[in-house]
C-alpha cells in the first residue's frame, strides 16, 4: 500500500486524483497521516483509512476459534472500510455530509466473510447477590440474587475494517444489499460506476 504516492499524486486544489475520484487528507504535523477519505463525484465517500489499525475490530473469527467470538486484530499498515454516503455531501465528494458504517446493523451479510454467520446481538442479565460487606458476588444460573447487571452486546454496531483498500471494497454491499439496507437510490443507481472508478484507484496507488 501507498499512502504516500497518494498523497503527492494529489497536484489539484480540489482534491481529485484520477477523474471522478477524490481524496481527503487528515494530516498532522507530529504523526503524518491519521486518516485518508476516498470519494466520487456521483457516489460521495466511499473508503475511510486509519493510519492507527491498533485493537481495530475485524468481525468474527474463523482461524483457530470459535466462529461466533468477536474479536479485535492490529493492522501494523493501517485499516479501510467501505462508507455509504447519505447523499448530502455536496462538493465535498470524499469526506462530505453524512454516512453509513460497514457495521452489522446495516446489513446482516457485512462481517460475514469472517465467520460465516453472523452473531445477533443479545442482551444477557446476570443475578448478583449483594453480601453485607457491601461486596458483591455474581451467581450461577439458576439462583436468584437481589440485583440484576446487564450485559449488552453492542458489537453489531461497531465499523468493521479491511487490511487493505481492495479487501474492503471487496466486502462492499452490492447494489442489491443496499436496496435492503434502504440506502439511498442515487448511491444504489451508481454504485458500479462508483465502484469501478475508485478500484481503479486502488490499483494505480496499490491500496
Amino acid at each position: 500500500m501507498s499512502i504516500s504516492e497518494l498523497i503527492s499524486g494529489q497536484r489539484r486544489d480540489d482534491g481529485q486524483i484520477i477523474p471522478g475520484v477524490y481524496a481527503a487528507f487528515e494530516v498532522s504535523p507530529a504523526r503524518g497521516v491519521i486518516r485518508v477519505y476516498i470519494g466520487t463525484t456521483e457516489s460521495g465517500p466511499m473508503l475511510q483509512y486509519e493510519a492507527d489499525g491498533n485493537d481495530r475490530y475485524a468481525g468474527s473469527e474463523i482461524n483457530g476459534g470459535d466462529a461466533n467470538s468477536d474479536y479485535h486484530r492490529d493492522f501494523p499498515d493501517g485499516c479501510w472500510t467501505p462508507l455509504y454516503s447519505r447523499g448530502d455531501y455536496g462538493k465535498r465528494y470524499a469526506y462530505g455530509g453524512h454516512w453509513s458504517g460497514h457495521t452489522r446493523n446495516l446489513h446482516p451479510s457485512i462481517g460475514a466473510e469472517w465467520g460465516g454467520q453472523q452473531r445477533r446481538p443479545e442482551n444477557r442479565s446476570t443475578e448478583i447477590l449483594v453480601l453485607d460487606d457491601g461486596q458483591t458476588m455474581t451467581l450461577p444460573d439458576g439462583i436468584k440474587g437481589e440485583i440484576k447487571q446487564t450485559r449488552m452486546d453492542c458489537s453489531s454496531g461497531w465499523t468493521i475494517w479491511y487490511p487493505s483498500a481492495a479487501a474492503a471494497m471487496s466486502a462492499r454491499l452490492n447494489p442489491d444489499q443496499m436496496a435492503e439496507a434502504k440506502l439511498p437510490d442515487g448511491l444504489i443507481r451508481h454504485e458500479r460506476e462508483s465502484a469501478d472508478k475508485v478500484r481503479d484507484l486502488i490499483d494505480i496507488y496499490r491500496l
